[in-house]
Order: structure tokens, then sequence, then C-alpha cells
């Protein structure tokens, strides 16, 4: 049914299939990187679509595919269809086209968006005969880091993504689909789907879940002619014992995983069962697991989603996670459909997956003071926040904080803390950062200044970065200080017998004064470098304010206070 045939400088390349695929032919235009040929091979099936293999484009390069048909030899060219696939790390790309509607020549064009590299293929189409049930599987593009986009339209991709496609991090689930075609309505069906569980013994996918427990407004239905979105049933996933085992395989341990529950969700149809996990390899090599779904459908293009989750450092350990595997670890693949043998494999590249980083401040004071510390943050991820110094994590203030989830890297995304100043009762008398790596790459390359009693972090991905504020008290004026003022009634004369204590912090007894009869009053002899909590009361009387919180470093006047009176 099908006649291969060579439209430019054209040379053969492989003899691959996907569900019914027949023989290529080898095409070339060009010299790519290192004098290799650039290559586009188009591998048609039975049923007017095709899998596009293309080689020879820069790394990581977008790709724009064009597909044309021309129904007679005189007709003019028909625009099938026109989209981007991004080469991955070697310049290689894997895409798939769905089909035509007419018989004719179908042409398939590949350019190098940033190379001008090009590549052309052909074969001819000589009408739609469906001899069973395909489909093509997809991952969605959720666009890169600072700018994302939906699971919709183009972002579903049938191609390998990488950082300029997709950003996933650490614990996160990418969204998969497979868009069938040639559905028997009147008879079940089935659909095998793997992916890589482990690579050295070092863990990727670790198990499936949802398609929409991350990118939670996905929408598998998005560009799919006749999906109705409202139409589906779901069917639970079921719990991998491997996985909730942990990563010394026995249940029970400290080290278990708890699996994230979730579910296969067909458009356009009913899930009628799932069988038990197969695998092969183990987790201490290289391993795989695979699952079949079974289905039926009330159309011949019904819709199944599901998400592979991005295993973390804190279900597998450091050096056991997806952060220490490099390339493009992250593979989801098709096996068969309704028995008929294929390779559909998508991957998702190391550097579209994030693996967040963070950052903890300690505060420390010699001696203790118990008193409050204020710092502002500049950066992304983190905000101003106040700690105190008594180790406890108390009420008002903790002794420390902890910014997690951090997402931005690198010398443009730094992160400044800086204390405020307390001249004459605190100084910094040191920062110490520490830094873990966690399997990335960080490293402790943090700047300190005592002088601005500040830090500037600089963050890498997966790096857990902690720094103390070390205080030191300043040194006691000798005899201490005074503090000082007046009590005044609303009729802006003094009032006297006013009892007012003035509280340390620490704990230690207070300091007592009584205005005199023209309200005027003086502590004497008062430690600097404490906190202290001042009240006021007298028979008659309230007091604004009632009391008040004072960081004492030097002699204090004109502290005045508002008596009113209670008659």
């Amino acid at each position: 049914m099908l006649r291969k045939t060579a439209t430019s400088l054209i040379v053969v390349i492989a003899t691959l299939f996907v569900f019914g695929f027949t023989a290529a032919a080898q095409q070339k235009f060009g010299n790519g990187p290192g004098g290799r040929d650039t290559v586009v091979t188009a591998l048609p099936d039975e049923i007017g679509g095709a899998r596009l293999d293309g080689r020879g484009f820069s790394r990581w390069e977008t790709v724009r595919i064009e597909v044309t048909l021309n129904p007679t030899t005189f007709s003019p060219e028909i625009l099938l269809g026109q989209w981007d696939q991004a080469a991955d790390e070697r310049g290689y790309f894997v895409s798939f086209w769905q089909g035509a509607a007419l018989p004719g020549r179908v042409v398939i064009t590949a350019t190098g968006v940033s190379s001008g590299r090009t590549a052309s293929d052909s074969f001819f189409y000589e009408g739609p005969i469906v001899l069973g049930s395909g489909g093509s599987l997809e991952q969605c593009g959720n666009g890169p880091q600072l700018v994302p986009v939906p699971c919709t339209g183009s972002a579903w991709q049938n191609g390998n993504l990488n950082e300029n496609q997709a950003h996933y991090a650490e614990g996160e689930s990418v969204p998969y689909r497979i868009r069938f075609t040639g559905v028997d309505t009147s008879i079940s069906h089935t659909v095998t789907i793997e992916w890589d569980t482990t690579e050295g013994g070092k863990h990727a996918l670790d198990y499936i879940t949802s398609y929409n427990r991350t990118e939670t407004n996905a929408d598998p239905c998005s560009g799919v002619v006749g999906c109705d979105p409202t139409v589906y049933s779901t069917y639970a996933i079921p719990i991998d014992d491997w996985v909730t085992a942990g990563h010394d395989g026995v249940p029970g341990n400290d080290d278990d995983i708890g699996q994230i529950p979730g579910v296969f969700t067909l458009y356009n149809g009913t899930i009628t069962g799932v069988t038990a996990y197969y695998r092969t390899g183990t987790y201490t090599a290289s391993s795989k697991t695979g699952i079949q779904i079974k289905f039926t459908s009330t159309t011949d293009n019904p819709v199944l989603a599901w998400g592979g989750h991005i295993s973390t450092r804190m279900d597998w350990g450091v050096g056991n996670s997806a952060i220490a595997i490099q390339g493009a670890p992250y593979h989801m693949r098709v096996i068969e459909i309704d028995g008929s043998p294929g390779n559909q494999d998508r991957s998702l590249s190391a550097s579209a997956a994030i693996f967040p980083g963070s950052i903890t401040i300690i505060k420390v004071a010699e001696p203790e003071t118990g008193m409050p510390f204020t710092f502002t943050a500049e950066g992304p991820g983190v905000t101003d926040f106040t700690l105190d110094d008594d180790g406890q994590p108390e009420v008002n203030y903790p002794d420390r904080i902890k910014f997690e989830g951090l997402t931005f890297f690198g010398t443009t995304n730094r992160v400044t803390i800086t204390e405020a100043a307390m001249p004459g009762i605190f100084s910094v008398g040191d920062i110490l950062c520490t830094s873990e790596a966690n399997g990335g790459t960080g490293t402790n390359n943090n700047t300190v200044s005592l002088v601005d009693q500040k830090v500037v972090i600089t963050l890498e991905e997966g790096e857990a970065v902690t720094c103390t504020f070390v205080n030191l008290v300043a040194v006691p004026t000798a005899g201490g200080v005074s503090v000082s003022g007046r009590v005044i009634g609303t009729n802006t004369f003094g009032v006297g017998r006013v009892e007012l204590l003035l509280y340390p912090a620490d704990g230690s007894p207070p300091y007592r004064a009584v205005t005199n009869p023209f309200g005027y009053y003086s502590f004497t002899g008062v430690p600097v470098g404490k906190a202290y909590v001042l009240t006021l009361g007298g028979k008659g009387y309230t007091f604004d304010p009632a009391s008040m919180v004072l960081t004492i470093g030097d002699n204090i006047a004109d502290l005045d206070f508002i008596a009113i009176s209670d008659w």
C-alpha cells in the first residue's frame, strides 16, 4: 500500500518500526556537527501517519517540522501540520505525525531553527486502511522555568523534552497521555506502558500517579477531535511494593516510602482493569517497571492519561535519587497496543528537572538574651523575618527559619540576608555558613560581611545552605545607664505615685521607680545589652501605653506616658 521515494539529497538510515511501520528509505542534506549528515527519516504506518527520526542537528536545538501533501501531480501542496520538536544532547529527535486524510505524496521537512540545517523525506499514501489500534505517546512540555505554559495544545509533545520545553521539580509528576487511533468500539483493548525506575542503582521515575497531580489544570483532551473532557473513567493505580519497601527493599523499616495514590484516566472510554506490575532488572542496578491497562472505548480515538513521579532524596537518600543521574534519565514508553509490539519512548532530560535547594538561618547570641532580632531577605523565594536567640521554638519568634523548595540558582539569583543593626547593644561577631551538596554540585561559595552584618548566598541545585548569625553583647557602660521620663494626665499636669517596673527579659528581678508629685521618674544603673518590659500601675488610672518592650543600649530620656483617669 505504501511506496517510499526520495525527494532531495537523500540517503537511507534505519529500518525502525512503530505499530506496523514499513521499512524506510534514508535521506541526507548538508552537514551536521562534526561532519555528520543532517537527516530526517519518515517511517510510515498503514493509516497514513509516520514516525519521524532526525539527526545531525545542533545540541538541544529547536527543530521546525512541516508536513505537506500533494493529492495529485498538478494540485498545490496542502499543509497538514507544523510544529516544533526539541533535539536532544546529540542533535537527535524522534517525533510522530498522526496521519493524512487523502491519498497523495506526503513530504516531511525538518529545519533547525538556530543552525538552519534542513532535511526532508517523503512517502506515497494510497488511502486510509485501518489495520488495528495505534496511538501516540505524548508528555507535557510545561515551558521553561521563567515562562511556564499550561498543559494544553502544543504543550503536549510527542518528542523528548529539555529545559527549553519543560521544568519539573524533584518530587513532582510529569503528565503523559496516549492519543489512540483506529480503536474498534465493539471489542476490548490493551496497552502496556513502561518506565525506567533505576539507572545504575539511582532512582529516576520511581512510580506512576495521576496526570494532574502537579499540573493541576492539565487537559489531556486538548487538541483531540471529539474528546469530551467531561466523559471519562478512572482506575486506581496499584501500590508498588518495591517502592513502598524503600531503598533497602525490606518493608516495615524506617526507610519505607509512602507512594502518593493516583489514578489512570481514560477519556471517551472505560478502564476495565490493570495487571500486576512487571519488572526487569533490580533496584541496585538498572531496572524498568511496566503495567498493562485494559479498556473499552466509545470512540475510535480515546485518550489515556497518567503521571510519572520524579524520585526524591528524601525517599531514596542522598546520591540515590534522580538528581545523581546525568543525561536524560526520565523515560516513559509504550510497549504494545492490542498485542502489536513497538517502543515509543519519551524522555525528559536532567536539565529539565529542577532539584530544589534550601537556606536555613539560625540566631545565636552570647550571652543569651531571648530578645528579637530582625532580618531583611532579598532574592527569589525568601522574605523578611524575625528570630530570637534562646534556642527554643518560642511562640513569638523561633531561633531559626528554613526556606525550602528554592528553584532559582546561580549568580543571577543570589540571596542576601542582612541583620538589622543594634548599635550599643549587639554586634555581629561571626556569620558561619555550611553547605551540603545533597547529591548536586553545590559548594560553600557564600560571601560574608561582618561590617554590613550580611551574607550573600549563591545557591546551587539541590544545595542546602545553613548560616548562623552569632551576636556579641556590647560592653556595658560602667554603673549602667538611666531611663527617665514623665507621666502626665490628659490635662497635661504631672501624675504622682505611679509605679513603673522594668523587667529584664532574662527573668532577673525588676527595677522599680515611682513618679514624684510632678510626674517625673528615673531608673538608674540599668545594664545595657538586654531586653526589658516596662509596665505602669497606679490607682484610679489606666495608661497609654500600659507597657512597652525596650532594648537598652544607652541612656534614655523623655520616655513619657499618658495617665487616663478612671473617674
